[in-house]
């Protein structure tokens, strides 16, 4: 979906903005934007999110958008936050990254089931031993 430069200048951090997009008034998600090298934007929008909207590729949609609160534009699972916030290291190190690195480590762990195993990858960020087994 393809968002003009006037519309997103209109926002205080103009580019480095994350949205919430609504999609047909029934599925709220967290998105950002993406450059199509005119000086314009667009948003990725999934197939599998236009199926949950009976709608198709090629096909007209209602599409409203606002700005995230959240400055790093995604949930973070509810243990690794907890780590991050326990551990101080590992909060300082989490913290010095980017917001797109932040959100990038946040998707590998939310990826991953096993609570462990998300908390190992956080201890790898950190140079950290964190003692978990797997069965």
């Amino acid at each position: 979906m393809t968002i003009e430069a006037a519309v997103i200048n209109q926002f205080l951090n103009k580019q480095h903005i994350r949205f919430l997009g609504t999609l047909e008034g029934r599925l709220t998600f967290q998105c950002g934007l993406n450059h199509l090298g005119d000086g314009n934007f667009f948003i990725s929008i999934s197939t599998s999110s236009l199926a949950s909207v009976q709608k198709e590729v090629g096909e007209n949609f209602h599409f409203e958008f606002s700005e995230d609160l959240n400055p790093l534009g995604v949930d973070i699972p509810e243990v690794p936050e907890i780590v991050i916030e326990q551990d101080e290291h590992l909060k300082a190190i989490f913290e010095s990254l980017t917001l797109g690195k932040q959100r990038n480590i946040i998707h590998q762990i939310s990826r991953i089931k096993h609570i462990g195993k998300q908390i190992n990858i956080l201890g790898k960020i950190g140079n950290l031993k964190y003692n978990f087994t797997f069965k």
